[in-house]
């Protein structure tokens, strides 16, 4: 597990979810495309604890599920980083359904793994439609949902940077 601890101001990182990314991304990859791909997920979920951080520390609106809103923040980060951080965060959305299986209960904080992966993949083609149309060729991404995911990545991406402009 991953989790932010607001009472210790302190992001935790457990081993086992290392562990557990390796294991469910690994089928058909070389050791180092499994190394990109674990350091890639990892490196999402610290920043989704990073987004709880932030909410927490700045007293931040999170209008809609926090779960949600940071999985977005992690995103945008991590799009922001160039081709390496859209590697990244393409990981984190992959780890989301590499497992084939979500034990997330429809009553949860968290949406469920396949609705995070599509969240991600879709602001991930919203940045850049171009570049990333391979998404919706090959169908990770309905065409339904590509045709809003530029406007959907402009939004997130605008409200993000508007809570945090007093800050930067």
């Amino acid at each position: 597990n991953a989790f932010y601890d607001p009472e210790k101001h302190s992001i935790t990182m457990c081993d086992e979810l290392v562990e557990d990314v390796a294991q469910s991304m690994a089928e058909g990859r070389t050791d180092d495309e499994l190394g990109e791909a674990v350091v890639g997920a990892t490196y999402f979920f610290f920043l989704h604890e990073l987004g709880h951080a932030l909410i927490d520390q700045l007293q931040l609106p999170a209008v809609g599920r926090q779960e949600d809103a940071v999985d977005q923040l992690a995103a945008l980060i991590l799009i922001s980083g160039g081709d390496e951080g859209e590697a990244m965060a393409l990981n984190g959305a992959e780890s989301f359904t590499a497992s084939g299986q979500d034990d997330t209960p429809f009553w949860d904080e968290h949406s469920l793994n396949e609705q995070r992966f599509y969240n991600i993949i879709c602001l991930i083609y919203g940045s850049n439609p171009d570049k990333y149309a391979d998404l919706v060729k090959d169908g990770t991404l309905p065409e339904e949902r590509a045709e809003q995911c530029p406007d959907e990545y402009q939004q997130v991406a605008a409200s993000w940077d508007k809570l945090l402009e007093p800050y930067s």
